[in-house]
C-alpha cells in the first residue's frame, strides 16, 4: 500500500503518529512551547490524553499536525502542491487536496499521481 492510502485509513491520532514514525516523546516535542501558544508544555501523557479522545487538541496544535503531516507526505510523494486537513469528528479525518491542472478546482486525492480532479478526467475520457 502506498503511504497516502496508510494516511486516508488512519481513523485516530494513534495512526496518525505512527504514520509520522513518531513516538510519544518525539510527538509531544513537535508541539514544544513558544513565544505565541499558550500551552506551557506538552508532555507524553497529553499525546496520550489526545489519543484517546480525554482532551482535545487545540486549534493551532491541529495546525502544527497538519504542518507535520504536509512535510512527511511531501517528502514521500515528492510533491509540494498539497495541503492537509485535519477534521476530528469522530473518527479523525485527513483530506489531501490540490488544485486541478485543467480547471483549477480544489479536489481531494486518492492517489499520489493525481493532477486532474474527477470531473476533468471524465471530460477527458468521452
Amino acid at each position: 500500500m502506498s503511504k497516502l492510502t496508510d494516511l486516508r485509513k488512519a481513523s485516530d491520532l494513534r495512526a496518525i503518529r505512527v504514520w509520522l514514525g513518531l513516538s510519544l516523546s518525539q510527538f509531544a516535542a513537535e508541539f514544544a512551547p513558544s513565544n505565541k501558544r499558550k500551552v506551557a508544555h506538552v508532555s507524553r501523557a497529553m499525546v496520550c490524553h489526545w489519543q484517546a479522545g480525554r482532551h482535545e487538541m487545540l486549534d493551532f496544535q491541529k495546525a502544527k499536525l497538519c504542518e507535520l503531516i504536509h512535510a512527511r507526505l511531501a517528502s514521500v510523494v515528492e510533491r509540494d502542491d498539497l495541503r492537509v486537513t485535519v477534521a476530528h469528528y469522530s473518527p479523525w479525518h485527513i483530506r489531501v487536496a490540490t488544485q486541478c491542472g485543467t480547471c483549477d478546482r480544489d479536489f481531494e486525492i486518492v492517489r499520489s499521481t493525481a493532477r486532474r480532479c474527477p470531473r476533468c478526467r471524465a471530460k477527458g475520457k468521452r
